[in-house]
């Protein structure tokens, strides 16, 4: 599982960050996402980019901190 920590990333940034991530895992491996906003558009955007090949669990959702496990399906 790769750490992903977007607290301290400049937001212009984030989003490459996460997709370059997404890139070197492997299936069956997964991103552990941690932010201080809502990753909703993020999730909008593995819906529509990447449909069928990815599971998304939170592990914590608010008030201050978002938990992700984005998984790439084998």
């Amino acid at each position: 599982m790769i750490p992903v920590d977007m607290r301290g990333v400049p937001m212009l940034k984030r989003l490459e960050t996460i997709l370059k991530a997404w890139k070197e895992l492997e299936p069956g491996d997964a991103i552990r996402l941690c932010n201080d906003r809502e990753p909703a558009p993020l999730q909008v955007l593995f819906r529509t980019r990447e449909r069928g090949k990815f599971d998304w669990i939170y592990e914590k959702q608010g008030p201050t901190e978002w938990v992700a496990i984005i998984r790439r399906k084998e």
